[in-house]
């Protein structure tokens, strides 16, 4: 029915993402968003290679997956601040996107 493309061959794969994951999983592991900010751009920083657009369409996917799990979390005063950190995080990845544009 579809032709298989394998990975490496796929338009939407790119190699270097593949470095790019174990940073990106230690940034959301650790939710180290302060360091990553702060180090962003250097040549020694601790997330270099995660790029912020990658972070923003993950970030949000947690958003809307954190929706879904709980009806309930605008009760939370817990989940509120996370919210808000969430949306802090997102505004300011997403001036890096338009900075480096």
């Amino acid at each position: 029915m579809f032709p298989y493309t394998p990975p490496a061959e796929s338009p939407r794969f790119n190699i270097a993402y593949l470095g790019m994951i174990p940073q990106l999983l230690d940034l959301f592991m650790t939710w180290d968003w302060s360091t990553y900010f702060h180090d962003y751009g250097q040549e020694n920083s601790k997330y270099l290679r995660v790029n912020p657009q990658v972070a923003v369409v993950l970030l949000e996917k947690v958003r809307e997956a954190d929706k879904k799990k709980n009806i309930f979390s605008a009760l939370k005063k817990n989940q509120r601040d996370k919210k808000k950190l969430v949306e802090t995080i997102l505004k300011l990845l997403r001036q890096l996107t338009s900075n480096s544009d």
